[in-house]
């Protein structure tokens, strides 16, 4: 059904995470970005997870945590 595009609740909890994160609430930004990352992992979608590694990396970016980012763009380019 999403073969060129992402899987809805990816979409909607990565654009969670920068809700929640605009909104001055860092740990459920935290929570919604490890929900995507969860769910891009276990969908066998790889298009779903680039998706979701992506707004991890600008997550960990924001957080000033570059390691962390670093891990999330190097597994989105594999």
């Amino acid at each position: 059904a999403y073969q060129f595009g992402q899987d809805p609740a990816v979409v909607a909890l990565n654009y969670s995470c920068w809700t929640y994160w605009l909104l001055g609430e860092p740990k459920n930004a935290s929570r919604a970005i490890q929900r995507a990352l969860t769910l891009g992992r276990t969908l066998n979608h790889p298009l779903s997870l680039a998706f979701a590694l992506f707004y991890a990396a600008w997550h960990h970016i924001l957080r000033r945590e570059f390691d962390l980012a670093l891990q999330m763009a190097a597994e989105t380019i594999k």
